[in-house]
């Protein structure tokens, strides 16, 4: 899906963001149709991918999202199973992630002080 979506509708992706203590860039993609009845309209490549279940949103550390709309866009295609969502035993993508960050963490590994 992911390439039928750049072959046909040539995405321009743009830096939202950049953190550069981790060398990382925030980008979001943004399709433009140029013919049919969509002419004109935009498609954000992120919320395409994660409403029709073949991406996930993602969770800042403490639970919430980084981008509101790209978790309602995870609802639907959970509540639609489509995709990822289809496999009723597929685990949280994001349960897994946060866990290890958290078990990563200094505070997380930690041990008490003594008494």
């Amino acid at each position: 899906m992911l390439v039928a979506l750049i072959r046909d509708l040539k995405p321009q992706c743009y830096e939202a963001a950049e953190a550069p203590q981790t060398k990382t860039a925030f980008v979001f993609c943004v399709a433009v149709r140029t013919e049919g009845a969509g002419k004109g309209s935009r498609i954000d490549l992120g919320t395409a991918l994660i409403a029709t279940g073949f991406a996930f949103a993602a969770l800042k550390p403490d639970g919430s999202a980084v981008h509101a709309p790209y978790l309602e866009a995870q609802r639907v295609a959970q509540n639609s199973h489509t995709g990822l969502w289809a496999f009723r035993d597929l685990p949280d993508p994001n349960a897994i992630i946060l866990r290890a960050l958290r078990q990563a963490s200094p505070s997380a590994s930690a041990s008490p002080p003594p008494p």
